[in-house]
């Protein structure tokens, strides 16, 4: 029910009114301030000390604020029952309004919320950088328009997100310009939704803006069923309809302390469903293009396909600022130090393990042992801040936690629990199948796999994943493009599964080849290449083992392209990824067999010498001139021979093969 119930119809008689004494002073404001719904004659409106009116004008006009002090209401004479009645109804009414919006939110959301304590937040004098970059887009102060009024803050797991939001709330908070925050996670159930998301917001501007308090729970008031509404219509009755209905000049004048305007929404990759994570942004997009709605939008979350495609949307283009990015960098590893050291020092010195720590005879940890566990962290804080909480654990001995980190090695103590349970939440999202039987069969019995007697992981590699095939790929540097050709993968599951390890790899532009990926910080690898922490995630390290595999996957594909070659419509230029993929070849072949080591060195000779060098080599039959004649492609070629037949030991005859071909394809010479 609505406040405006409780007081319609209202009547205040001569007596009543004029018999509130002159200690009343907050009754008689009340009824200044709602005169259009309660009843009063001019004759004793003006009797009102017009002191009362016009301080009224400069207060918030909302019902939760109206609140009558005990002492002017005991005041009241009996006969003024309907006056303190009216005063007790309007404050209840409000309240109850509030409370009621309250308990459909998620307070638990909140940057203070008890759930939530203690939050994770910047160390004192680390990321100052990244920090000082969204404060300046803060200072910016609230306005109008929708010109940079959304700011991106996206990094991958571990890199700080979540400190780095919650302490800008508490920047934003202390200097009065936070007027709502949401922490998603996927952990609980009452922050991992859209559903709450701007119900939790809208109640939160209640409280944080006190001029929109009366629009926001009459609106709630009149209809309590919009909390079950489409997330449009909530919208629209709770933020959009009280923003506009406040004029310019009444938020000017009716405020002394600045309005709050910074809106943080923390980790947004983990609300539940893709398609609610892109619907947040489009509302969010939709609330900054509308007139007097002065809001500011943090959005804090890690790179995932989804969100990054939404903001490089040409629409986001205005209203976004350039985005920050957390990766890595020389900053980030010295502030990591710093935080390692404070750490270290704390623990030192520690009661709790005075025990272990009162023996030492020199500095602990050594300066080259700090710099070994930065090197690890790679400039992510999860790393640092889980090895501290494994070496800080009660009754235990901090300089033998330390060792099993440092000596890298499996232990049943997991040091990095939480570190794997990270890694294995965002591989297990990955929608993952089991590698084509054809493509087992095309690839993995080839006839010179029986050379490696060596390599014990055949059978594993038989049973692998589309996942495990990626990641191992990645591991030994291939392409992209090149990784669904060498592997014999669908292109279509390779993207799929590449874009859900946006979230622990980084793309990397190359000049010859359209990208590859590698790790966003080294505890990946250490995670991945340990059994007992992987799981069924395990791939097998990079070892000379593994570049044999590497090698033989090469052969085989660059005999399957010939092949494909022979039959091929060469009037046409070939498939860019096939094309890319034999130059990937080509150029890193000697490379990988060097790294396969003299004990499958020989063997891998072997296997390929049993074949003429034209075994191996996908070009065109000899013909005139190609139609799409193209530089790069003889380049390709020259290369090709080169690589080939520094392998196989046949260096002239290769070279008067590739003389003889171009002599037909290309009269003029190379």
């Amino acid at each position: 029910m609505s406040f405006g119930s409780h007081l319609k119809n209202f009547d205040i008689s001569g007596s009543t009114f004029t018999n509130i004494s002159g200690d009343n002073y907050n009754t008689k404001r009340l009824i200044a301030q709602h005169r259009d719904i309660i009843r009063v004659p001019d004759a004793l409106f003006n009797t009102i000390d017009p002191a009362a009116r016009n301080d009224w004008a400069t207060q918030p006009s909302e019902l939760s604020r109206i609140d009558a002090e005990d002492a002017a209401v005991n005041n009241i004479a009996r006969d003024n029952y309907n006056v303190k009645n009216l005063s007790l109804n309007y404050t209840d009414s409000g309240s109850s309004a509030l409370k009621a919006l309250l308990d459909a939110t998620s307070p638990s959301a909140a940057f203070n919320s008890r759930e939530r304590n203690p939050p994770p937040r910047c160390h004192p004098g680390t990321r100052q950088v990244k920090l000082n970059e969204i404060t300046t887009w803060v200072d910016q102060g609230p306005g109008e328009g929708d010109a940079e009024r959304v700011l991106w803050v996206h990094g991958p797991a571990g890199a700080g997100k979540t400190a780095i939001a919650q302490t800008i709330a508490e920047i934003c908070d202390r200097q009065k310009s936070l007027a709502a925050s949401f922490f998603f996670s996927r952990a609980h159930a009452a922050r991992n939704s859209i559903e709450k998301l701007f119900i939790t917001i809208a109640y939160q501007f209640a409280v944080s803006i006190p001029l929109l308090r009366p629009a926001i729970l009459a609106s709630f008031s009149n209809d309590p069923s919009i909390v079950d509404q489409t997330i449009p219509a909530q919208l629209d009755k709770l933020i959009i309809a009280p923003f506009q209905a406040l004029a310019a000049p009444q938020v000017q004048s009716s405020c002394v302390e600045p309005v709050p305007f910074v809106v943080i929404i923390d980790g947004l990759d983990e609300c539940s469903g893709k398609n609610n994570q892109s619907a947040i942004l489009e509302h969010v997009l939709r609330l900054v293009k509308i007139p007097r709605i002065w809001l500011r939008f943090l959005i804090v979350s890690r790179p995932e396909y989804t969100i990054k495609d939404t903001f490089e949307q040409h629409k986001f283009s205005v209203a976004c600022s350039p985005p920050v990015n957390l990766y890595g960098d020389l900053r980030a590893l010295e502030d990591v130090r710093e935080f390692l050291n404070h750490e270290f020092s704390r623990i030192r010195n520690s009661p709790e393990h005075r025990p272990w720590m009162s023996h030492l005879p020199s500095l602990w940890p050594t300066e080259s042992e700090v710099d070994c566990l930065v090197k690890k962290s790679g400039g992510y804080f999860i790393y640092a801040v889980t090895l501290v909480k494994f070496v800080d654990q009660e009754n235990t001995s901090p300089i033998k936690h330390l060792e099993l980190i440092l000596s890298s090695k499996s232990s049943q103590d997991r040091p990095f629990e939480e570190l794997d349970k990270l890694y294995h939440h965002i591989l297990t999202e990955i929608v993952d199948i089991p590698v084509c039987p054809i493509r087992v069969t095309a690839v993995h019995k080839r006839k010179w796999y029986h050379f490696l007697h060596q390599d014990t992981s055949l059978h594993q590699q038989q049973c692998s994943t589309v996942l495990q095939e990626v990641l191992r790929a990645i591991a030994g540097g291939v392409p992209d493009d090149a990784i669904p050709e060498i592997y014999g993968l669908e292109f279509g599951q390779v993207s799929l599964t590449l874009r859900g390890l946006q979230s622990i790899m980084l793309a990397n532009a190359m000049d010859d080849y359209d990208s590859t990926h590698r790790p966003a910080h080294a505890t990946v690898y250490d995670f991945l290449f340990d059994p007992d922490r992987a799981d069924r995630f395990h791939i097998s390290p990079v070892s000379e083992n593994f570049w044999a595999d590497q090698f033989c996957l090469m052969l085989d594909y660059l005999h399957r392209y010939n092949l494909y070659a022979e039959t091929m419509d060469w009037s046409q230029p070939p498939r860019k990824s096939s094309l890319m993929t034999v130059i990937y070849i080509y150029d890193n072949i000697l490379s990988v067999w060097r790294k396969a080591g003299s004990s499958n060195q020989s063997t891998l000779l072997k296997a390929i010498q049993t074949k003429s060098h034209n075994f191996w080599f996908p070009l065109p039959p000899s013909a005139p001139a190609l139609p799409w004649d193209d530089v790069k492609f003889e380049s390709f070629c020259l290369a090709c021979f080169h690589s080939v037949a520094m392998l196989t030991g046949a260096l002239e005859e290769t070279f008067a093969s590739l003389a003889s071909y171009f002599n037909q394809s290309n009269p003029k010479g190379l």
